[in-house]
């Protein structure tokens, strides 16, 4: 199940239907900073009562305020902050305001406090992880080449020897990356085509040249923690999906207080493919209450013709459970209360797997509550939770207590060693491992069957639109009333100008807005959450299923008044 949303761009309205207004504050709807100008057509009748329409900045969701027992409540997630044992290198409790904090603040605060604190750096640690997460018997993408501090060349020779002198066609299809960088910095994923052609060639001198060249840096834009991560290098078979989108199907799953909050399937801000940027969130089962038997809906904003992208958001929905249950695994093993793991979708050879780790992801968060048509942002509800969650978590423990239960012995990083766990023996009774539905799921996603492979051509949006159509404009979700006339609808405005260069915003359009707007009837289908009323209108576009893709039909639509 998804949904498809309307994003509000902005809007610029001719100076002479200006006036000034003061700022409100209507709970859960979007306010100017005072003062603003807004038409005085739009001006809201009661202050108290209604919302004035904004226009947000552009790649910004208004905020809101989810009602109790709601699929957004965040109680369902603080009732788990109670009963969840925290690793006290996560323990940032002290130095916590009073005052409600944003979801960037608080990732600035978990930043600087990582300094020095052993989990976190081994989080960080891909070669650490990788072992630790063995142990769990967490399902991840082979190491084929490991070291640290520095690359030994025979090593290095050995590899790339064994891979030139092997039969297997796909035999360079593997990633080299550094272990201690961040956002890609290093990372060369290889075919044979580039081993073989890019720049001349590789060889084995010059990818020894390569990880010598990483080892001597250190990432300079993250953490505490991950900047005094031992630099190494990995080499990894490389994981490809059956849909061609030139990069794997990757799902961030994000926990909180070990339940999983929503899956991002993340393309970036500013590009040209922001609009396919999709959220798996959670619906409960049971109002107030997170279960295995949640449902997963997928929101996003793409609206465009793309048929890999409808066959991704299916082999999403079907791997979520399985991914959500193992996200929470790796969460509570280690203590943490707002992990994201990272897993691979969709391979005929190696089904779901895990990526990397990552604390205090920064990525944008969004929901979209029934009754709406445009995306929310969900980073203040996030926060929240977080916040107040760490006051009402009532058990800590040292990481020692969480580390040596994945194998992981010494008292700091530099000294941190991980050993291979048997399944159970005397010497290590305890011994964390996936719950066995998490690992009963993920055996049967290798089996299931996936979607015929498609090439990229058929991964890319070739009708519609990546972003909005120029020349058109929305409001967001905010509960607006408008006074009406029996008027004839009004004409609709002219798109403006193509032609803007990559990377430009769609130009605002400039208009008059007549004193009544009425909403134009139409027999097509009304958008998911968008009831039928008299009352305030707004641009949203129409979706037109025609076998299993959808094209938009944009035109005037009304939404519902409360």
């Amino acid at each position: 199940m998804h949904r498809y949303c309307v994003p509000p761009p902005m809007l610029t309205i001719p100076q002479q239907v200006q006036q000034p207004v003061q700022q409100v504050h209507p709970v859960g709807c979007v306010t100017f900073p005072t003062p603003v100008n807004v038409p005085a057509i739009w001006q809201p009748i009661q202050l108290q009562s209604f919302c004035t329409p904004v226009a947000p900045i552009r790649g910004q969701a208004p905020p809101f305020n989810p009602r109790p027992g709601s699929a957004e409540d965040p109680e369902p997630w603080l009732d788990a902050a109670s009963t969840f044992d925290l690793n006290t290198d996560f323990d940032i409790a002290q130095t916590l305001s009073n005052h409600c904090m944003g979801i960037m603040e608080l990732i600035e605060i978990m930043k600087v406090k990582s300094f020095n604190k052993c989990t976190i750096q081994a989080l960080g640690d891909k070669i650490a992880l990788s072992r630790m997460l063995d142990n769990m018997n967490v399902p991840q993408m082979p190491l084929l080449f490991a070291t640290q501090r520095q690359v030994d060349r025979r090593m290095v020779y050995d590899l790339v020897n064994d891979l030139e002198y092997s039969t297997d066609a796909n035999v360079f299809d593997i990633v080299v990356k550094p272990t201690h960088m961040s956002n890609g910095l290093g990372t060369v994923i290889f075919d044979k085509d580039r081993w073989d052609n890019e720049e001349g060639g590789w060889n084995r001198e010059k990818l020894f040249m390569h990880m010598q060249k990483y080892l001597a840096q250190r990432a300079d834009t993250e953490s505490e923690a991950l900047k005094s991560v031992i630099p190494g290098f990995i080499v990894q078979s490389r994981y490809r999906s059956v849909l061609d989108f030139k990069t794997p199907l990757e799902v961030r799953v994000v926990t909180l207080w070990g339940k999983t909050r929503m899956g991002i399937w993340w393309w970036g801000r500013g590009t040209r493919e922001e609009k396919r940027n999709t959220w798996i969130v959670r619906r409960p089962h049971i109002p107030g209450r997170l279960g295995e038997d949640d449902a997963w809906e997928a929101i996003h904003e793409h609206a465009g013709d793309n048929p890999g992208f409808h066959k991704a958001l299916e082999l999403f929905r079907k791997a979520m459970p399985a991914m959500s249950a193992a996200a929470e695994a790796i969460a509570t093993a280690v203590g943490a209360p707002f992990l994201r793991s990272d897993f691979f979708v969709g391979s005929e050879e190696w089904g779901v797997r895990l990526n990397e780790v990552a604390y205090g992801s920064g990525t944008e968060y969004r929901q979209l509550p029934e009754g709406m048509v445009s995306l929310v942002d969900d980073g203040p509800i996030i926060a929240k939770i977080l916040q107040e969650g760490f006051r009402r978590c009532r058990m800590r423990h040292t990481p020692e207590h969480f580390l040596s239960r994945l194998g992981a012995t010494g008292g700091t990083y530099e000294s941190l060693k991980v050993r291979k766990l048997p399944r159970w023996s005397v010497m290590q009774p305890v011994k964390l491992e996936l719950p066995e539905e998490a690992a009963t799921r993920l055996e049967e996603l290798e089996t299931e069957d996936l979607p015929s492979p498609m090439p990229n051509a058929l991964c890319e949006t070739r009708c519609g639109f990546e972003r909005p159509p120029m020349g058109f404009s929305f409001w967001p979700a905010c509960q607006t009333q408008m006074p009406m006339a029996p008027t004839p609808a009004p004409p609709m405005p002219q798109p403006a100008p193509m032609g803007l260069g990559k990377g430009v915003p769609p130009r605002a359009m400039s208009w008059a807005p007549p004193p009544q707007m009425v909403p134009r009837p139409s027999s097509r289908a009304q958008p998911h959450g968008c009831d039928v009323a008299k009352g305030a209108h707004r641009m949203v576009p129409t979706p037109m299923v025609r076998g299993k893709l959808t094209q938009v039909n944009w035109h005037a639509a009304p939404m519902r008044i409360v």
